[in-house]
């Protein structure tokens, strides 16, 4: 028993006595998009004094059905005669879109907003005068359009093109499978994880029913349009003046790529090999493993004693 004595007529102490409850906490941690940077799921840090056993696994997934985005046109000198033309050309286009393939369609209206021009009457006598004039009518329209197979988007910028109509907003991509695949990568995660455990506890000697178990796991999830990253080539010409070579630069070429997950990161893969732009799914999976604290160190707690005016001894009560 330790004890202690104090020769203040004050005392300031501090004194922390916790235990660690048993007991498994479950953290699903927020997952901050990421933006051209590859999957590390930011997780929160452990202790020194805990083991961690970490499991990543990734899934590609075939998209089922896309949604594409086009964007239309249309001035004119009056709002019935652009809202025909307008309606006349979308009209066209997803007929003959719809005699090649199926598809799902749907318009809405952006914006209609009147075009004016300025007339100027001169005065010899006056400051000139300016009058605002309806000059016709600008209107735009979005086309949705849903399709299944990947390699019809070609074919459907084809068709728009004989309507004037080029301009691609986006094209989305969608999985009716994605909770199913979740299911897999968690329970392929799981299995994995016990592996790696008993491997633990082979090659170290290591017993686990010393310590409390925590767990944290988080999703992310990347679709193709997510994954296209910017590329700039600065090429050069060469020709030859009098045998001398000259090197002029000439514009700059702007392109993109789909920038795929790299599996070499990961435990597992499902649906490895796949060649087109797919919807990916990153799991992680960890098990923090903290040291259950002593309980004979619990029962060793300190006595302290201060010293009074008549020299008594006064114990202090914890």
């Amino acid at each position: 028993m330790k004890q202690t004595f104090l020769l203040l007529f004050t005392i300031l102490s501090t004194f922390n006595y916790a235990q660690l409850g048993v007991g498994t906490a479950t953290l699903h941690g927020g997952i901050t998009p990421l933006q051209n940077t590859r999957p590390d799921i930011s997780m929160p840090s452990f202790s020194p004094d805990q083991k961690l056993i970490r499991v990543k696994g990734l899934a590609n997934v075939e998209p089922d059905y896309y949604k594409a985005i086009f964007e239309v046109h249309e001035s004119g000198k009056n709002s019935e005669a652009v809202i025909h033309s307008i309606d006349l050309r979308i009209q066209k286009a997803l007929k003959e879109i719809s005699e090649s393939m199926k598809i799902e369609s749907h318009i809405d209206l952006v914006a209609m907003m009147p075009k004016y021009s300025v007339e100027i009457t001169k005065s010899w006598f006056k400051k000139d005068v300016y009058h605002k004039k309806a000059d016709g009518f600008d209107i735009k329209k979005n086309i949705h359009i849903k399709f299944s197979e990947g390699n019809h988007l070609a074919k459907i910028l084809q068709i728009l093109a004989k309507q004037d109509i080029y301009h691609l907003i986006k094209v989305n991509s969608f999985s009716k499978k994605l909770q199913d695949i979740k299911n897999q990568l968690k329970a392929e995660c799981i299995n994995k994880l016990k592996i790696k455990k008993a491997e633990i506890e082979s090659l170290k000697s290591t017993d686990f029913s010393t310590y409390n178990v925590f767990h944290r796991d988080a999703f992310q999830l990347h679709y193709p349009l997510d994954n296209y990253e910017s590329f700039e080539t600065k090429p050069q010409s060469q020709y030859k003046i009098s045998s001398s070579e000259i090197q002029t630069p000439i514009s700059k070429n702007r392109t993109s790529y789909f920038n795929e997950i790299i599996p070499s990161d990961f435990d597992f893969v499902l649906n490895e090999g796949s060649i087109t732009p797919v919807i990916q799914i990153v799991y992680q999976l960890e098990m923090i493993y903290q040291k259950k604290p002593d309980e004979k160190k619990g029962k060793d707690i300190e006595k302290i004693y201060y010293i009074i005016q008549n020299g008594q001894l006064k114990k202090i009560n914890l």
